[in-house]
């Protein structure tokens, strides 16, 4: 509940359970999140890279393997598996076997460091699936497009 993303969709739930639209709020609180929204993707792309680091591969090699391919081989087969659940167009589909398989960002490191799990894991794992996703993403890409899925 400290955790500030989450606060911020619990308040926007609630705003859109009232019914508020952003057309109801002054222009210049518009602005102001559209600039800060511009922000979000370079601020977690900065804070990511400085976070990702192979120095601790040496001592979570195993597990940080098997975080990868379940990170970035078995979440997307489950998604195609689970796909047939769901009245999906075509490009929704991709959308979400791809997202599925998209390697984790900062938020695992930072409920690491907020709960006190074993951070040296984590960061070797997202390293690990960072950099195998290189070639993941463009493999699923492809398998998609062969016409397989």
């Amino acid at each position: 509940m400290k955790f500030p993303p989450a606060i911020a969709w619990a308040l926007a739930l609630v705003l859109i359970l009232l019914g508020v639209d952003m057309s109801m709020a002054p222009s210049l609180l518009s602005s102001i999140l559209e600039l800060l929204s511009g922000l979000v993707v370079p601020l977690i792309m900065l804070s990511l890279g400085i976070s990702l680091s192979g120095k601790y591969l040496k001592i979570a090699f195993i597990p940080a393997v098997a975080v990868t391919v379940i990170q970035l081989f078995i979440m997307p087969i489950a998604g195609i598996l689970a796909l047939p659940l769901f009245q999906l167009a075509e490009l929704d589909k991709k959308v979400a076997i791809i997202e599925a398989g998209m390697p984790p960002a900062l938020t695992p490191i930072i409920y690491a460091e907020i709960y006190g799990f074993d951070t040296k894991l984590i960061s070797a794992a997202t390293f690990l699936a960072t950099v195998a996703s290189i070639l993941s993403i463009p493999a699923w890409h492809l398998i998609m497009e062969s016409g397989l899925i």
